[in-house]
């Protein structure tokens, strides 16, 4: 099932970070080897796994932070139309 305003999901910044993380990731295995090793060298880091799970605490991180600029009042019970189907 699928979020109420999932037409606007593109302007949540969890959308965003997901995006940018999987760009990121398409593109590290498009480089050779030795661009992948000479990039881990410049941040300092061994392993990219570090950067894959940073990744992905940071969009927990994001998901789980509110953004109420994006985020529509839900009606409740005695406000729906019937047959309205009920938020979650």
């Amino acid at each position: 099932m699928l979020i109420p305003n999932w037409r606007k999901a593109w302007k949540l910044h969890s959308v965003w970070l997901s995006t940018l993380c999987a760009t990121a990731a398409g593109v590290w295995v498009a480089l050779p080897e030795t661009q992948q090793r000479a990039i881990l060298e410049v941040v300092g880091i061994r392993n990219p796994a570090v950067l894959t799970l940073g990744g992905f605490i940071a969009i927990i991180i994001v998901r789980l932070t509110a953004q109420p600029a994006h985020h529509e009042e839900q009606p409740n019970a005695s406000e729906r139309e019937p047959g309205d189907v009920p938020p979650g």
